[in-house]
């Protein structure tokens, strides 16, 4: 059976409204005998007890039928009834449903007849049915007194008395379901409309606002002379009675109290709609609320029920609901909520606003690399600072020049309103840094398959920061191709997340059982007191920094740092902890940190040891004082470079730089040796005297050769698309010159010897003949044959055994990815090509979800028909894709599934950790000297804005991210 509602207010009674229609498979019968009234249309609202009506309906027989007749009334007409029309379920519940009696009607004529004997027609209102456990009633408005001669259950008559009744409904009391064959009619009475006993079990949200308004202005009132009823008590050993009376319900006193004709007892009408459940914390809530208050004989006075019930909150806080309410029915345009739900809209619009002021500040400063904070930092007219650092600087000149946000961002009342203390700086930074790490990883996701690269260094506060990246394929949209990223992530104190583990551990533990470091008798391990930063603990923390920021290790292919045994050891290396929860997960070595490592084996040749020493002491001498540098520029018109460790091509071009620039340094260093600084003059003069000798002048002409060769490939490895193939390539092509060079070095050599003799005759200098030994090592005819052989040929025998230990041909065979590109394909042979499938399905099939047999036969099969591809666009005359970005460009994901999926892993592998070293030059710039006490959250923020300035910041979400810090934001600022 369906929700029955209520007529409008002020609609009149032939009009219909909408009422849904009961399941129509149930077939229970109610007929009625004459129910005379001067109503004119039946009419059906909202049942009181829907589902317990369908439940008792469902648990008794389809055929049930429920019958009331009569036979006489006091309303009109009188007389014995000719026949009475049975109504189905269906039929009664239609809404607004006409019902008249003709005087004619015989056995039930007319549209839903009742039969009747009198000249007018007999109808009746009826506004519910409703059935509980133990009754069922009819509820019908202004019907006069009827005399129910007998009432029957699927047949069964129930002997009945003259039961007059004098209100609106007739209710039976029953010992079985409503359906049931066995009724006691003990007790027969009508329930009034409105009555709030018969709407106790609702709440004001399950009641339509018509009728919980009528429940609240307008319940039922007993007639002037209605005969209401008593309890009794003992008292002195006699029985009392205690009777209720108008005077108890005059709304004067108590106008929330309301009498129930049907329960019989008295309710709160505020209480029973807004009250609390059954449990109001330790207060038990009953009489008055869920249960009608039948006792009489304590209502009055200071102590008495009603007064208690007064006095409670929920009461009071239910009478306050109630009556917004009712002000909300009669004044729509004026409701509470939605003018306070309105006015709370518009301070948080307020409150975004002024927000965004600082947001956009943050922004800007942090994009630009600049200091938000100053030294004195205060918007009060009463601060003495001319400089209150850049972001409030910056929001005072936007103010001046007449940005009108800005301008009403300085309106607020509220101090707190505006947005400019350290702790919200730092949390719109670090929101800022969120937002942008959620794009990166959204990124990731797209193609699923990324490398981590990190790498770790000492800041300017002396702090330890690991620096964390990813490389990734991602598809861009503009383009509409796949190319490759390197993205920085965060920064990292390892130092202080080990400490916090180890303080949430010992917070964690049992008491008894955390040892106390100071007690003697314990003795600490030199890792706790040195507090060691292993390569299982940066692997560790590498992998939770995974995790925090939603990327699933699972799908991690590659890692890419350099290779010191911290992170290369096999038992306790940084990679070897990844691996344990990235499986997938392969080390690709670095090849700008192998080609600089083997470079430096160069060094250990002595001459070249030596000149290397003398062009840093060069540089440092002119660097350290501003009377030399200016005497240098006057010469040579800039300044050398720097021979660092960590600038590969820093480190390339300053050799360069020296030798092209050597005659005006020795003209420098000539000028500064004749000053009067006795000091100054000695040590020109002693760099001066290095730079003439002739073994440094032969030495730096040979390993500006071998660098002028490795330069172009130290800055091709720092490229951020650069690929693992590409590199390998570009390594094994460098590998090849350098090995040309060696076998023809008598040829190259003599060339470089020409110019080194050159160069000595520019400076008055001449190259001797070397004493020679019966018993040495390079026996020697002439100068050029012993510098070849002690000089140059050593120098390329160490970079090029070096370069081939450090790269294996694992490694650069791109752990069998390469035979998928399509180069390779063609001139591959058949043996090697299956063999390297057969690797590649055993070690990629976990990652790809597929069994490794099944994933092997699918190779093979789209391995046929990518070779027959590329033969025939070969023949064709069509480019031949060289690298792994082209080769995707060209691959069906539909013909060639596997083979896009190990494509898109091979341009995931790193080939350098340059995106890690550059993250530390921006670290340089934003952790100067001045901000040196900057937390880890804040620099990484920083740097993330600094570093991604292609990547739009979502203001709005940015703002929704600083609301959810606490509450009071929250409530403040989100929307």
């Amino acid at each position: 059976v369906g929700e029955l509602r209520s007529p409008s207010p002020g609609s009149s009674q032939s009009q219909s409204s909408p009422c849904p229609s009961p399941t129509p498979s149930v077939d229970c019968n109610i007929s009625f005998g004459s129910l005379p009234s001067p109503a004119s249309s039946m009419v059906c609202s909202e049942s009181n007890a829907t589902h317990e009506f369908r439940d008792a309906l469902d648990s008794s027989d389809s055929d049930s039928v429920i019958e009331a007749t009569s036979g006489g009334s006091t309303c009109g007409g009188g007389g014995e009834r000719k026949g009475t029309k049975r109504k189905t379920l269906f039929d009664f519940f239609q809404p607004k449903r006409s019902v008249t009696s003709p005087d004619d009607c015989d056995g039930g004529g007319g549209e839903g007849g009742y039969a009747s004997t009198s000249d007018s027609p007999e109808t009746a209102i009826v506004d519910t049915v409703t059935v509980e456990d133990t009754s069922i009633t009819v509820i019908a408005d202004d019907i006069c007194d009827v005399d129910v001669n007998n009432i029957s259950v699927d047949g069964t008559d129930v002997p009945t008395s003259d039961l007059a009744v004098s209100s609106a409904s007739a209710s039976v009391s029953q010992t079985t379901s409503p359906c049931g064959a066995s009724v006691t009619p003990d007790t027969v009475r009508w329930a009034s409309s409105y009555d709030v006993g018969f709407y106790r079990r609702k709440t004001a949200k399950e009641l339509d606002d018509y009728t919980l308004q009528q429940l609240l202005e307008n319940p039922w009132v007993p007639p002037s002379n209605y005969k209401f009823p008593f309890s009794t008590h003992m008292k002195q050993g006699k029985e009392e009675r205690r009777f209720l009376t108008h005077r108890h319900l005059d709304k004067n006193t108590h106008e929330w109290l309301t009498f129930s004709d049907m329960d019989q007892g008295l309710y709160c009408k505020y209480c029973v709609f807004f009250g609390p459940s059954e449990k109001k914390g330790k207060v038990l809530v009953g009489n008055l609320v869920k249960t009608p208050l039948k006792k009489f004989a304590k209502l009055t006075g200071v102590s008495g029920d009603l007064q208690d019930h007064a006095k409670l909150k929920y009461h009071l806080d239910a009478v306050d609901a109630g009556k917004t309410f009712l002000l909300s029915v009669k004044y729509p345009n004026k409701n509470i909520h939605k003018q306070l739900d309105s006015q709370h809209s518009k301070e948080i619009a307020a409150n975004r606003e002024r927000l965004m002021c600082s947001l956009d500040n943050i922004l800007f400063l942090g994009r630009q690399g600049l200091a938000l904070r100053g030294h004195r930092e205060s918007m009060n007219d009463e601060c003495e600072s001319v400089n209150k650092g850049n972001f409030l600087e910056l929001l005072l000149f936007r103010k001046e020049i007449g940005d009108e946000k800005v301008q009403k961002h300085f309106s607020g009342d509220r101090k707190r309103d505006l947005f400019h203390s350290k702790i919200v700086q730092n949390d719109l930074v670090q929101a800022c840094g969120d937002e942008i790490t959620e794009e990166i990883v959204n990124r990731v996701k797209k193609l699923k398959y990324y490398s981590v690269l990190f790498d770790e260094t000492t800041d300017m506060s002396h702090t330890s920061q690991l620096s964390l990246s990813v490389r990734y394929p991602y598809h861009d949209a503009k383009e509409n191709k796949i190319t490759v990223r390197e993205d920085f992530l965060s920064f990292v104190d390892p130092r202080d997340v080990l400490e916090k583990i180890e303080n949430s551990e010992l917070a964690s533990g049992d008491e008894d059982e955390v040892d106390d470091p100071t007690d003697g008798n314990i003795e600490l391990t030199e890792e706790d007191i040195e507090q060691r930063l292993t390569g299982t603990k940066l692997g560790q923390i590498t992998v939770n920094v995974l995790i925090s920021v939603g990327l699933d290790p699972k799908y991690c292919v590659g890692i890419g740092a350099d290779g010191c045994s911290v992170n290369t050891s096999d038992t306790t290396g940084a990679i070897q902890e990844i691996q344990k929860t990235c499986q997938n997960a392969v080390r690709a070595p670095c090849f700008n940190h192998a080609l600089n490592l083997s470079i430096s084996k160069s060094s250990k040749v002595p001459a070249v040891k030596t000149a290397v020493h003398v062009i840093k002491a060069v540089g440092s001498f002119f660097r350290a004082s501003s009377k030399r540098h200016r005497r240098l520029l006057k010469v040579y018109h800039r300044t050398l470079p720097t021979l660092c460790e960590t600038r590969w091509v820093q480190r390339h071009e300053a050799v360069q730089v020296f030798l092209s620039g050597i005659s005006e340094i020795i003209e420098a260093l000539e000028s500064i040796s004749k000053w009067q600084d006795g000091e100054t003059a000695g040590k020109a003069k002693s760099l001066l005297n290095n730079l003439l000798q002739p073994e440094f002048l032969v030495t730096l002409v040979a390993l500006q050769d071998i660098l002028a060769t490795s330069i172009s490939l130290s800055r091709f490895l720092q490229k951020e698309t650069i690929e693992l193939q590409e590199a390998s390539d570009a390594l094994q092509d460098t590998l090849s010159v350098l090995e040309e060079k060696r076998r023809n070095s008598d040829e190259i050599f003599g060339i470089l010897y020409n110019s080194a003799e050159e160069l000595t005759s520019k400076f008055g200098v001449v190259i001797p003949q070397p004493r020679g030994s019966a018993r040495g090592r390079h026996p020697t005819t002439n100068a050029e044959s012993y510098y070849r052989q002690t000089i140059y040929n050593p120098m390329l025998d160490n970079i090029i055994q070096d370069l081939n230990s450090r790269f294996t041909s694992e490694v650069l065979q791109c752990y069998d990815l390469n035979c998928l590109l399509p180069l390779v394909v063609l001139t591959c042979k058949e043996e090697s090509q299956a063999e390297k499938l057969t690797k590649l399905a055993a070690r990629f099939s976990s990652l790809l979800d597929v069994p490794e047999q099944i994933l092997l036969q699918n190779l093979k099969a789209e391995m046929a028909l990518w070779k027959t591809k590329w033969r025939r666009e070969k023949e064709e005359g069509n480019p031949i894709p060289k690298s792994c970005a082209e080769t995707l460009e060209v691959c069906d994901e539909t013909l060639y599934p596997n083979i896009r999926a190990l494509t898109v892993i091979l341009q995931a592998l790193p080939s350098s950790v340059a995106t890690s070293e550059r993250s530390f030059s921006t670290l340089r710039r934003i952790k100067t000297w001045l901000r040196s006490t900057m937390n880890t959250e804040r620099l990484s923020g920083l740097a993330l804005l600094n570093i991604h300035r292609d990547i739009q910041v979502n203001k709005n979400n940015v703002i929704n991210r600083f609301a959810k810090k606490n509450k009071t934001r929250a409530k403040n600022l989100a929307l």
